[in-house]
């Protein structure tokens, strides 16, 4: 194979970027540097929220599913990091008009 690569190319197009960040946190689980579950602390900063404020959209049934460890909740990373970019990618937020 070729030499390693450590980023893309700014001009390297947004697909391309997207894969490139997949295939980085595929080698980060394989390499054992990730966990395959996240804990709310984890989840709340992936998704650029308060810990509050995730267990508000929990009790509102906006978040995944849970795995449940003992008296810990935890979440399966793929789908917090899914919800993360919808959430970066989502229509954008009406802004109140100023007259």
């Amino acid at each position: 194979m070729g030499a390693k690569q450590d980023a893309l190319p700014d001009d390297a197009p947004s697909w391309a970027q997207m894969i490139y960040d997949d295939m980085c946190k595929l080698r980060a689980l394989i390499e054992g540097q990730q966990s395959l579950a996240v804990g709310t602390g984890d989840a709340a900063k992936i998704l650029g929220v308060s810990e509050s404020t995730l267990r508000r959209l929990d009790a509102d049934g906006a978040m995944p599913r849970k795995i449940n460890t003992g008296k810990h909740a935890r979440y399966n990373r793929a789908d917090i990091e899914r919800m993360a970019q919808a959430r970066k990618t989502g229509r954008p937020r009406k802004t109140a008009q100023t007259s």
